[in-house]
Formats: structure tokens, C-alpha cells, sequence
């Protein structure tokens, strides 16, 4: 294998072959693959066209007789030179790079096909301006470097829209000077217009930002109301208990097994709008007071959908009643027990975590069965209880209870 050299002022192919070329198709005066081969009759020698006609006429300047190159047979132009077809196709077989440098490698035959296409085959500029420039150039040429281009006029944001060769800008801007000052002028005039325009629109939209600022406000101020209103608003749920006396056999029958039954427990309720989930717990007991039975009534706090932004400690005043339901109004006493607001702080002082941690106040209501079916607490085998809530006002002392309201003992605890 012989290695490719010489210089393109010779007749062989310069373009960089991807492989080695072996020395068969290789001129032995350029030392470059063949191009537009000749053979010599007799020595069968290759050579390119053009290397071999420069020998010769070398030669005949000289005053030689024309002989090969190689082996100095005498050779006649006319009849011992003839074209080498089949080594031509083999050498235009061979696959080359791209002499700019793009990526396409193809065949020596296919050479011409790709420089059509090449973004960097140097074209002509498309002004004449006299340049070869990389196909993928001229736009970048024509719009920046070409002296014949012809370019926007410096005013044309000020309405100028004419367009003139770059050699000629400066000729242009001097011959035009009076008409490209109208065109500022004109332009100033408007946009001070506009500023105007944009002001007076400015100072209508503050003073309707001022006035929605003062309703909103206002609104505001309504809602506060309302929502201080909705707070201190006292929140009654009433829990009719039915099947008295069942309840009251049942806890004699069991009582020797356990000295707490729990019983029932109401609906779950809130306190007001957007305000705390609670229930209500009854419970029956025999030992804490003897052989009677003590009814206890819990009020058990429970994870609710608002817990997020109320108010913790518990900030309601919750007050249990067992209503007297006899027919004379006058003669009704009511069984009440209202917790204070330092329990509530001591014990409610963070809210429930998950659903069944739930807090509860305990009511130790001390009422005999006699009491209740003498009076009128149990009506037609049902008991009324009456859950009343309030906004806590942090009083600094206790209101005086009814003096038809029952004394109770109250415990708070949690279960």
C-alpha cells in the first residue's frame, strides 16, 4: 500500500480518501489516485491524462523523442496512449470525505451530486457583491457582511420603510434628514397622547382601587359582625334518651359484673357553625354512691372537620341539663351543671390527633331512681338532655346559678 501525496497542481485526484489506495491505482508521476487514466500500449503502464501529457511535452520542448515515464519504451501519442476505462470506474468506486469538513462520506463518482448540497460548498452571493461564500452563510452574509445588501433605514421604527444598499446608508440619511425629523416629531406627538390617555386610565383605575378597597373593608366588617355574632350565639342540642326503664333493668341485672355501664351515646353534633364535633355519653353505676343508681353524662370532644383553625384550649362553656318536663312550667326544676372555664383550660388544651382519641368532661349527675319517676324528668319512658355551648368571654368570676338549678358535682376527666 502506498501512501497518498503530491499537490493538487498535479493531474491525480487530492481529495482524502477514507482508506489507503494501493499503488495499482496510484499515477507514478503524482502519486495520487488516477484521474482520467491512460494506458501505454506494450508496458501497459497507468498514468493520469494530464501527468502524462506535461512529460511529454516536456519532452518535446526539449527536443526528445516522447518515451514512458518508467521504462523509457519509445512511445507514439496517436497510437501507443489510450483511455483506462475500467480503472477509472475502479478508482471512482473509491469513498472519500468531504473536502469542507461536513460529516458525508460517499463515493469519489458521488462527489459532484454532494457538493449540490454541501451547506458549506462556497456558493456565489446572491447580490453579486463579488464573494464565494458557504451556503450555510448567506443568509448571515447578506444580512450583515454583504456591502451590496440592501438593509432598513435606521428611522424605521419612527415609519421610514425604505431600504438601501449598506454603502449607501449615510447618502441616504443625509438626503432624507427633513423627513426623518417629521417622522420623530410626529412620533413624540403620539406618544405623549398616549401617556396622557395611559395617565387619566391610571387615575380612574386608582380611584376605583380606593372605592373597592373601602366595600371590601366594609364587607369585611360585616362578616367580623356576623361571625362574632355566630360565636356568641349559644348552641343548643337536645338528646331525648327513650327506653328509660330499660335502661334502669338492665344495669340492675349486670351491676354485680361491672360498676360502670356505658349506655348510650348520642349523635355527633357541633357547637355551632364551623365550630367543634362533639357527642354526649350516658352512664349508669351502682358503687360510687351505694345501692342507688348515679346517672353520668359525659361530653366528649372528637376530631371534627374546623380543628385546624379553631381555637385550643376548648374555647366554649359547655352546660349539661336534665329537663323537668311536667306539664306546669312554674313548678319545672331542671337539673343543670355548667363546667368552669379553668377545667376546660386545664384539660382541653390541645385538639384530638385521630379519631378516637377523644377528650370528655364528666357530669356526676347524683340522681335516685325515685327522684326521677317522681318527678318529671322521665316522660312517657324518655329523658330530655340538653347540651348548651357558648363562646368562652375569659370571666373573671362564676354567674349565680338558678335556685331552681340542681347543685352537681362535676369531675372532668379523659377517657
Amino acid at each position: 500500500m502506498a501512501e497518498q501525496q503530491g499537490s493538487g497542481a498535479f493531474g491525480g485526484y487530492d481529495d482524502e480518501f477514507v482508506d489507503a489506495i494501493e499503488d495499482d491505482w496510484l499515477c507514478p508521476i503524482c502519486r495520487l489516485p488516477l484521474k482520467v487514466p491512460v494506458q501505454t500500449r506494450g508496458c501497459g503502464h497507468r498514468f493520469c491524462e494530464l501527468c502524462l501529457e506535461r512529460h511529454f511535452m516536456r519532452q518535446e520542448r526539449d527536443g526528445q523523442q516522447l518515451t514512458c515515464p518508467l521504462d523509457q519504451n519509445v512511445l507514439i501519442r496517436d497510437k501507443d496512449i489510450f483511455p483506462d476505462k475500467a480503472a477509472e470506474r475502479k478508482v471512482r468506486s473509491f469513498v472519500i470525505k468531504c473536502p469542507r469538513g461536513c460529516q458525508w462520506t460517499g463515493e469519489l463518482r458521488s462527489k459532484e451530486d454532494h457538493d449540490s448540497e454541501c451547506r458549506r460548498f462556497p456558493v456565489n452571493c446572491p447580490n453579486c457583491c463579488g464573494e464565494l461564500v458557504p451556503r450555510e452563510e448567506i443568509s448571515s452574509h447578506t444580512e450583515n457582511n454583504c456591502s451590496l445588501a440592501p438593509i432598513p433605514c435606521p428611522f424605521a421604527e419612527m415609519g421610514c420603510n425604505k431600504k438601501v444598499p449598506r454603502p449607501e446608508i449615510e447618502s441616504h440619511l443625509n438626503s432624507k434628514m427633513r423627513m426623518h425629523l417629521d417622522l420623530v416629531c410626529t412620533n413624540l406627538k403620539n406618544a405623549k397622547e398616549e401617556l396622557r390617555k395611559t395617565k387619566e386610565h391610571l387615575e380612574k383605575t386608582e380611584e376605583q382601587l380606593q372605592n373597592t378597597k373601602e366595600r371590601f373593608k366594609e364587607t369585611t366588617k360585616k362578616h367580623d359582625e356576623r361571625i362574632h355574632a355566630l360565636e356568641n350565639k349559644p348552641f343548643i342540642y337536645m338528646w331525648k334518651i327513650e327506653g328509660f326503664s330499660a335502661i334502669e333493668e338492665k344495669i340492675k341485672l349486670r351491676y354485680r359484673r361491672a360498676p360502670s355501664i356505658s349506655l348510650r351515646d348520642s349523635c355527633p353534633f357541633y357547637t355551632g357553625e364551623c365550630s367543634y364535633k362533639v357527642r354526649l355519653r350516658l352512664e349508669l353505676s351502682h358503687f360510687k354512691f351505694g345501692t342507688d343508681n348515679c346517672m353520668k353524662i359525659y361530653l366528649i370532644i372528637m376530631k371534627g372537620d374546623f380543628d385546624s383553625f379553631l381555637k385550643w384550649p376548648f374555647a366554649k362553656r359547655a352546660t349539661i341539663t336534665i329537663l323537668d318536663q311536667q306539664e306546669n312550667s312554674n313548678e319545672r326544676k331542671n337539673i343543670t351543671a355548667t363546667l368552669p372555664e379553668n377545667q376546660l383550660q386545664q384539660e382541653w388544651n390541645s385538639r384530638p390527633r385521630g379519631e378516637y382519641e377523644n377528650t370528655a368532661f364528666q357530669f356526676d349527675v347524683m340522681v335516685l331512681s325515685e327522684l326521677l319517676k317522681g318527678g318529671g324528668y322521665v316522660q312517657d319512658n324518655s329523658v330530655l338532655i340538653q347540651a348548651n355551648s357558648k363562646l368562652l368571654l375569659h370571666e373573671t368570676g362564676n354567674k349565680k346559678t338558678n335556685k331552681q338549678t340542681s347543685k352537681l358535682n362535676l369531675q372532668p376527666r379523659t377517657i
